[in-house]
């Protein structure tokens, strides 16, 4: 992990010497909305990098996050308040074009429930959890780097990117949870210019990593004592209910990834088209290990397919970018007890995204749309529950930035969002109904199937000094469910009705 924060350091430090402009590179990034998801779509493949970011620029940001209300998932948390920094850059060095990109983040959750889990996997049928609410305290340290280098004149690319992720979760109650993590990820692309202003490629991904949790009690009468049914721990398998387990509340998650993938592009005068395309299979296998060696818990296979594809032209005056994304997931499990699959995790998503800006001589206009159609379905073969939701949302947005006379720029932007509830199946079995059933399956039911609205403000205030510009970003939004399906669960519980997020950062574009 040090070497890695020490080579993403090196490299954004590089890009702050190359960087410095009085107008500055990335605070226009910044500003822009389309050439800002050129930036964004550039980070899924090396390959990208070279067409789809500035040659030199930084970004640096500090920052706070708040959330709270009960319109989410049982599992999620209710309330969070998070300290965040980041940043990320571009450097060329000769022919070769680096990438890096660094980020912290401390969370505390207030609170949880049945989820003694990182916030990666929330799609696993295999963890512990409790009937009473949880607080955490999670530290996520990620670094990311990639570099680009073409040879026999810019007809042979090749490339290669990292990923590394550490963290670090506990509970600050009982039951007290401890989950250490990390994972590392590799990818390496080679590509070719098949005809002029064409290029395609090929890429692999291979990677690993590690979950490592066990749960303790400071009270121990909390551990089997009938008097406190909400501190008692239990272990899921599947997603029914789950059996109540007092000792050896431990387990080690190993996985693995491989993949393949590929790119296309098409450049020309002030266009580019990208194409992306992905597809990773992980293995996790849950293991229970101790002095005389590990038992075999669940094992997990997960297949995930994304295609991703981009269209940016540049005018004089404006910009406009197109996207359109599929993504698919696939998850099911081998069941150890019953020497069979039981579980069963399958979820898709088809997403558009328009980002239109026009510059002016004292301003720009950013214009933005997004829809999105998903599905989410799990079965559970033991208990024949089956729960499945269809969603489609839209996003309109609008922002501006001016600059001024001076050394002071500001902006402001705003959008709206309305998410609706297209279908759903819900069996759910009415045997052995207990506080899963009540607490996760019927809450999220009412949750899933609430259609929602809301909207977004964000301003942002900055000045140029020499070689640097800083300033301030504050945003917030507002999301409420508008009603619930009228279906009736017994003793279910219930969300809230609204979310509240809001964050404020210090940034600084070099």
């Amino acid at each position: 992990m040090k070497q890695l924060i020490f080579l993403t350091a090196s490299l954004l430090s590089g890009c702050f010497v190359l960087a410095q402009q009085p107008d500055s590179v990335a605070i226009q990034l910044a500003g822009d909305s389309a050439a800002y998801a050129v930036y964004r779509f550039a980070q899924l493949s090396p390959a990208f990098i070279q067409q789809g970011m500035p040659q030199a620029f930084n970004h640096v940001k500090v920052g706070v996050l708040h959330t709270s209300g009960g319109l989410a998932a049982t599992q999620d948390a209710s309330r969070t308040q998070s300290v965040q920094a980041a940043t990320d850059g571009k450097v060329v060095l000769g022919k070769v074009h680096l990438w890096g990109a660094f980020a912290f983040e401390r969370t505390a959750e207030d609170s949880t429930r049945f989820a003694h889990q990182t916030r990666n996997i929330t799609a696993a049928p295999f963890y512990y959890g409790s009937p009473g609410k949880v607080h955490y305290q999670r530290k996520v340290y990620k670094a990311n780097a990639m570099l680009l280098r073409p040879f026999f004149n810019n007809r042979l690319p090749l490339g290669a990117g990292i990923d590394y992720r550490i963290g670090n979760h506990f509970s600050v109650n009982d039951p007290r949870g401890n989950i250490t993590e990390f994972e590392l990820k590799m990818n390496a692309t080679a590509g070719y210019t098949l005809v002029k202003n064409v290029t395609a490629g090929v890429q692999g991904y291979y990677g690993y990593g590690q979950e490592v949790l066990s749960i303790g009690y400071k009270n121990p009468q909390y551990r089997q004592s009938p008097l406190y049914p909400l501190y008692q721990t239990y272990v899921i398998n599947g997603y029914g209910e789950p059996e109540y387990q007092p000792n050896d509340l431990r387990y080690r998650t190993a996985r693995q990834m491989r993949g393949a993938g590929g790119t296309l592009q098409y450049k020309v005068a002030n266009s580019w088209l990208a194409l992306h395309g992905k597809w990773e299979k992980e293995e996790q296998k849950y293991r229970d290990q101790n002095a005389t060696g590990f038992n075999e818990l669940a094992v997990y296979d997960v297949h995930t397919t994304q295609l991703n594809l981009l269209w940016n032209r540049r005018g004089p005056h404006n910009g406009l970018t197109a996207q359109l994304q599929w993504h698919q997931q696939r998850g099911k499990d081998f069941n150890l007890k019953y020497q069979a699959n039981n579980y069963r995790y399958n979820a898709f998503s088809y997403t558009g995204a328009l980002a239109y800006t026009v510059h002016s001589t004292a301003a720009t206009f950013n214009y933005g749309l997004r829809a999105q159609y998903s599905s989410q379905q799990r079965i559970d073969g033991i208990y024949a529950n089956h729960l499945r939701y269809v969603r489609a949302s839209v996003t309109p947005s609008w922002g501006v930035n001016f600059r001024t006379a001076g050394k002071l720029n500001w902006g402001i932007g705003v959008n709206a969002v309305y998410d609706k509830a297209l279908d759903h199946t819900a069996n759910i079995s009415a045997i052995n109904v207990s506080y899963f059933t009540r607490e996760v399956m019927y809450h999220d039911y009412y949750y899933q199937t609430a259609d929602v609205a809301g909207g977004g403000l964000g301003i942002h205030i900055n000045h140029a000094f020499d070689g640097f510009n800083a300033g301030i970003k504050i945003n917030a939004s507002y999301r409420r469910a508008l009603q619930w399906n009228g279906r009736e669960w017994p003793q279910a519980l219930y969300p809230g009705r609204d979310r509240f997020m809001a964050n404020a950062a210090l940034v600084f574009f070099f």
